[in-house]
């Protein structure tokens, strides 16, 4: 039951390293690996349905992020895979799920590729794999080559990493509002502390090493099943008859790749979706089919894979939205609401008395377990056009809310701005979402030029 299972914050010395995890539950080793720009938090909504399936969760933070120590090197996906399996062998197990969104999924591959015998079975989350698509003509989202030049970004980020980082939250997702305000305000809380940035950007200017080590692996296709889970709405590619990249690249690791589209989502599909792919890796896991049967080539989706897509609850697709149209009521209303799911963990020692972080979450006191979260799936059936109705508003208050580069952080600077909000739709969001690049603030102009910039550069 839910209400048994208990996750708690540990310490590791591993590879030379800190590393910050949260673990609970009992039975086979899962391991989630976040990505960018997130911590383990992206997987709170994730973490006790697998717990409770018995299987025992494992959610580090990846080196440099979150509350895992900042190194001034070893972003690439070797290291970080290097990192994991030392973590998981001082743990006791011998194989483990592996699961990685983004830049988690690198480390997850690199780890797969390094243990195979090691790896039960690996998923790997809406990321693209440097160097796996030279025959495509993948134009790099403008933000690659902006986060591996080096130095810019820190600089020009300084000090507005909530608005930053917002940016994407908004801009890469389904609903612009399903990675809640709890949610932003940890991660700005862990990328805006001393190195957060700087080591989240490190995993792009990687991006080069880890291109020459794929090439080289993705020669020799690794037998264990991969599943390949990207958004309905991706920042790779997919629909108008393009293909999806994420999907495309995947293709290239294994000889066993079943590949989903996750219906509702964008990239933070474990955000976005996580009773819907909580569900999914629950019965990817326990299924025994080895081998697809789609083309010669070995790689599509099994029928046995087809199928669980089918049978994932559509109450929960609906719950999904619902709760993040949740997010965008309270995100407009300025009252304080209760988180619909409260991430704060038990401080209580576990086996080898690890020590624990004392991080403050948000929602009740952080002596509260996991087990005590509420998640709601089973909420009002609102959807998706509930969230266009409202969009206006929460675009002003949000414009209110900015701080503005090169002219202070008043609210009467950001308040004169609001008139200027542009009513074009984003082409890489769902219809009748208004772009939040295109609100007219500094920041927001900042970063349209430079995505054009970099745009023009990758030739896009």
């Amino acid at each position: 039951m839910l209400d048994d299972v208990q996750f708690k914050h540990y310490r590791n010395e591993v590879n030379g390293i800190t590393m910050h995890y949260v673990m609970g539950g009992k039975g086979d080793a899962v391991v989630l690996l976040h990505g960018w720009p997130q911590t383990w938090y992206e997987w709170r909504d994730v973490m006790p349905m697998l717990a409770e399936n018995n299987y025992t969760v494992i959610v580090p933070d990846l080196r440099g992020l979150g509350d895992s120590s900042k190194p001034a090197i070893g972003f690439d996906g070797n290291t970080t895979a290097s990192d994991i399996y030392q973590l998981v062998s001082d743990l006791g197990f011998n194989t483990t799920h592996l699961i990685g969104h983004d830049i988690g999924a690198q480390t997850g591959y690199s780890y797969a590729t390094a243990h195979p015998n090691n790896v039960s079975k690996l998923v790997v989350i809406d990321y693209v794999f440097p160097g796996l698509l030279s025959n495509l003509s993948f134009a790099e989202p403008w933000w690659f080559s902006f986060h591996r030049t080096l130095d810019l970004p820190e600089a020009l980020v300084a000090g507005n990493e909530r608005e930053y980082l917002s940016w994407f939250y908004r801009q890469l997702a389904y609903n612009p509002y399903s990675v809640s305000e709890e949610a932003i305000d940890e991660y700005v809380r862990q990328y805006s502390a001393p190195g957060g940035m700087r080591s989240g950007f490190e995993y792009f200017r990687a991006s080069a090493n880890d291109a020459t080590m794929n090439n080289e692996t993705s020669r020799d296709k690794l037998a264990m099943p991969i599943l390949a889970v990207s958004g309905e709405v991706s920042p790779f590619g997919g629909g108008d008859a393009k293909p999806n990249y994420s999907l495309e690249s995947a293709k290239r690791l294994a000889n066993n790749v079943s590949e989903i589209i996750m219906p509702f989502s964008g990239h933070w599909i474990p955000e976005e979706q996580p009773g819907p792919l909580a569900d999914l890796l629950v019965k990817f896991f326990s299924d025994k089919s080895q081998h697809p049967s789609s083309n010669e080539t070995g790689t599509g989706t099994s029928q046995a894979i087809e199928d669980l897509i089918k049978t994932i609850d559509n109450d929960s697709l609906i719950a999904s939205n619902a709760s993040h149209a949740d997010n965008l009521s309270s995100v407009v209303s300025t009252e304080q609401t209760t988180p619909i799911l409260s991430a704060n963990l038990s401080t209580g020692p576990a086996q080898d008395t690890p020590v624990q972080t004392s991080m403050p979450l948000a929602g009740p006191a952080s002596d509260e377990t996991l087990s005590n979260m509420s998640i709601s799936r089973n909420v009002s059936s609102d959807q998706r056009t509930s969230v266009n109705t409202t969009e206006k508003q929460t675009d002003g208050l949000l414009a209110n809310q900015m701080t503005v580069l090169g002219n202070g952080s008043s609210n009467e600077s950001a308040r004169d701005m609001e008139g200027q909000v542009s009513q074009n739709q984003s082409e890489d969001n769902m219809a009748g979402q208004e772009s939040i690049a295109d609100q007219g603030t500094p920041l927001s102009e900042a970063i349209e030029a430079i995505s054009k910039l970099f745009e023009s550069k990758n030739g896009g």
